[in-house]
Formats: structure tokens, sequence, C-alpha cells
């Protein structure tokens, strides 16, 4: 069952991991305030307060910038992206390169637009396209990308890291290039 490596969203996780130190230093706030309000009685309370709220930033920054998995097994590509899932048969599937800094401003995803200090300027999960139809994207940013389109009309766009490398997989598990 090979395992596709993704373009990292740095973005991504830079505001995951300073969401993660914004919580922390909520927690200790808290703590200190606990402390002053008690007089100094719960120093154990205040600390484990503090603790849970590190632990709790740190495991929630984590999950937020992990990395997509996208594997390939018995056929079927299996991508899992933001706690989003898809499941795509490759049997009769369709390739195609596309190079994202070429697409128009209206093709792409709307959080890819222009982000915002809070956006991570990424699309990871489902989006919908002008005309409606849902598709599934794995875009760190603009850059060099496949969509894979299902038999059943599942559309995947992706940015693996070894974009020759993914292609040669699928085309060995059947799919063929548009």
């Amino acid at each position: 069952m090979p395992t596709f490596a993704i373009a990292p969203s740095p973005r991504r996780r830079r505001l995951a991991w300073s969401g993660a130190l914004f919580l922390a230093f909520d927690a200790l706030l808290i703590s200190v305030v606990i402390v002053w309000i008690t007089g100094g009685q719960h120093l154990g309370l205040a600390a484990a307060f503090f603790a849970v709220g590190v632990l709790v930033s740190g495991l929630l920054a984590a999950v937020v910038a992990r990395p997509p998995k996208v594997q390939l097994d018995k056929g079927v590509l299996q991508v899992e992206a933001g706690f989003q899932q898809l499941k795509l048969p490759i049997s009769e599937a369709r390739l195609r390169r596309i190079d994202l800094r070429d697409w128009p401003e209206a093709k792409r995803p709307a959080t890819m637009g222009a982000p915002r200090w809070w956006q991570s300027g990424d699309a990871m999960g489902w989006q919908r396209d002008r005309d409606g139809q849902r598709w599934f994207a794995i875009l760190p940013g603009l850059l060099p990308a496949v969509q894979v389109e299902s038999s059943d009309g599942e559309r995947l766009l992706l940015c693996p890291t070894d974009p020759e490398a993914f292609i040669a997989a699928l085309r060995r598990a059947g799919a063929r290039e548009a």
C-alpha cells in the first residue's frame, strides 16, 4: 500500500501553532488569576490548569497542522485531509496535470483567493465549483497539481511532492491520463 507525500502547508502549520501558543498563554493568565484570587493557597490547582491548557492546545495544534494522508490500496485511492475523507476507485480514473498558477481566479477555491492573516491560503477538503459540482482538494498553495476524476464523477485535485511517482503509481493501478 503506497503512501504519497503531499506538499506541506507551512502557513497552516504556522497558524495552528500560533493558536496553540495563544491558548497556552491564556491558560497561564488564568492560572495567575487563580493564584491571585486564592491568595496563593491553590498553587497546585493553578499549575494543573496551566499544564492541561498547554497539553490541550498542543494536541489541538498537532491535529490541525497534521499533513494530509494519501494511500493507494487495492485499486482505491484513500485520501484524508482536515477530518474529511475520500475513497476514489482508480480502475477507470482519468488523470490530468494542472498548474494552479495558470488557473483563473474564478476557478480557484475561495480560501485560496486573498488570504488574510487568519486564513491559511490553502484548500483542504470538499469544495464546490461555480456550477455547484463537488470536488475534493488538497492544495497547499498555487503549485503544480494533479487532477484525478473517477468513473463515478468524483474529482480530486492535489499537489503531491513527487507528481511523476504519483502518476506512475496511479497508471499501474489502471488510471489513464486525459
